[in-house]
Formats: C-alpha cells, sequence, structure tokens
C-alpha cells in the first residue's frame, strides 16, 4: 500500500517523549525509499549487554529510539538517543566506536529485522513530513549480514 504522509526529519527526536519507541528506518533502492520503523533494534542486543537493559515482554515503548538508513546495501546509523536510570543518552554514549561523522556503518550487525513500512517513497518525489501512525502497512522481513542487505521479503497486512 502505498501512503504519502508528512513530517520534519529535523524535529524527529527533540523531544522527551521522542526518545521512546521503536526505531525508525528508511530503505533507498533506486527507484523508491522505504520509510517506517522496525519492531525490534538492531542496537537492542548491544544495549542489553552493556547497559543490563532488560526489556519487558509486554513493552510497546523501549526507553531508546534509533534513526537508520540502508543506502548501497550497508545498514548505517544516523544517531539514537534514550533514557536509562533516568539518564539522557546520546549517540556517542550509546555507541562509543561511532566515529565523529554523520553516519555509522553498522557493520557488526547480522539478523533479520522486522519493517513496517508507513512510507514509500518514489524517486522524483520529496516528503517533507512523515506520520507514523499509518493504520494500514507492508511488512518488509530484511536481512543482515556483516551490515550488509542481503535479502528483503515482502509481506502484505493490516496493523491494527
Amino acid at each position: 500500500m502505498k501512503s504519502y504522509l508528512k513530517s520534519n526529519h529535523l524535529e524527529f527526536i527533540n523531544t522527551h517523549d521522542d526518545i521512546f519507541g521503536n526505531d525508525i528506518i528508511s530503505i533507498i533502492l533506486p527507484q523508491f525509499t522505504y520509510h517506517g520503523y522496525l519492531t525490534k533494534s538492531p542496537l537492542e542486543e548491544r544495549l542489553m549487554s552493556e547497559l543490563n537493559y532488560l526489556p519487558v515482554a509486554d513493552e510497546t515503548k523501549k526507553p531508546f529510539k534509533a534513526n537508520w538508513m540502508v543506502s548501497d546495501s550497508e545498514l548505517l546509523l544516523l544517531y539514537v538517543n534514550g533514557v536509562f536510570n533516568e539518564k539522557s543518552l546520546y549517540t556517542y554514549d550509546l555507541v562509543p566506536d561511532c566515529p565523529d561523522t554523520d553516519l555509522f556503518h553498522f557493520t557488526d550487525y547480522n539478523g533479520l529485522l522486522t519493517l513496517i513500512v508507513c512510507i514509500i517513497q518514489l524517486e522524483d518525489e520529496y516528503i517533507d513530513t512523515i506520520n507514523f501512525e499509518s493504520i494500514n502497512a507492508d511488512i518488509l522481513h530484511i536481512e543482515f549480514e556483516n551490515g550488509m542487505l542481503v535479502n528483503i521479503q515482502k509481506e502484505l497486512k493490516t496493523i491494527n
């Protein structure tokens, strides 16, 4: 399902409420870009081991949120913010190996992620706003090896 919604990327994680929730991701392909959110964060295992973060089984909003991009099949971390033990932490706190550049190549990630697609942007469209409250969405299962996208499988479902 194609959905063309709007929001400002610069305002993505500028409020305390926006720190909590699911990671967002954009997958840039030659003719279009998928924008949506992940049901599991590629950072989750790292945060569990390094910060003793233990997700609650029915947790609907994680205490952190990251912004990802897949470009040229590489998994790139743009930034991540979170609150652990009542302390606000940011990208370099949560990913100390992140270089002082705009993009961190997340090469150590191997696994399958589920992406709920909220927007499909055609290559010649400009989207200045994004709303991640979509009711109907495509679901993509995206697989990574060493931070490289190796497979995408699509399933169509209705999200309640």
